[in-house]
């Protein structure tokens, strides 16, 4: 997250700095697309692995009721964590064909809901994905157009920033919690140990 909003903030100040040339503006771009690329490729793979996490955790196995409760507990836990997480990820990869699968982004529009988003709670937004539209066009093309449409492009990079921001925000409340649910459950963990009688 904090290399996205640099690259944001990166393109932010070339766009305002744009009297020094093209040349600037042109090598920032393509630093945000090489770093697009390998952050689409970090995610695809992390998201292969989750899925792995979760089939792994669906084992069963013949244990004693309260075990069995407790491996219910962190069953149900790890679903809703990988769940979160192949949705964000898969949000962050921006695919081409987002604006076709609008309700797949609804849990991360919760997680990044702001007094912006608000306004607009009725459809999901991939931001990544808006901006990638205007970077790859312009990265493929003369500037021109992209220079033409500075108050559009700057509009698109401050959402981008804004949704990035909240995604970390609200990823940093969620290590909180699960680092609190830890705790509770290795609690819960200890207790029973204590009740289970020894031969």
């Amino acid at each position: 997250m904090l290399m996205a909003k640099g690259h944001v903030q990166d393109i932010q100040s070339a766009m305002r700095r744009r009297s020094k040339g093209d040349s600037s503006i042109q090598k920032t771009i393509s630093g945000y697309l090489s770093f697009r690329k390998q952050m689409t490729k970090s995610a695809t793979k992390m998201i292969a692995l989750l899925k792995q996490i979760n089939h792994a955790s669906a084992t069963t196995s013949s244990l004693d009721d309260d075990s069995s409760r407790l491996i219910e507990v962190l069953r149900d836990v790890t679903e809703v964590t990988v769940s979160v997480f192949e949705t964000l990820l898969a949000f962050l990869a921006a695919p081409s064909g987002a604006a076709k699968t609008t309700n797949k982004w609804s849990m991360v529009s919760r997680l990044v809901m702001t007094k912006r988003a608000a306004v607009h709670d009725d459809k999901a937004v991939n931001e990544f994905a808006c901006v990638d539209a205007v970077m790859f066009k312009s990265g493929s093309s003369q500037l021109s157009p992209f220079l033409a449409n500075v108050q559009v492009v700057l509009e698109r990079l401050e959402a981008l920033e804004v949704a990035v921001r909240g995604i970390d925000d609200r990823l940093e409340r969620m290590f909180r919690c699960l680092v609190t649910l830890r705790v509770s459950l290795l609690n819960r963990v200890s207790t029973f140990q204590a009740q289970v009688p020894m031969h």
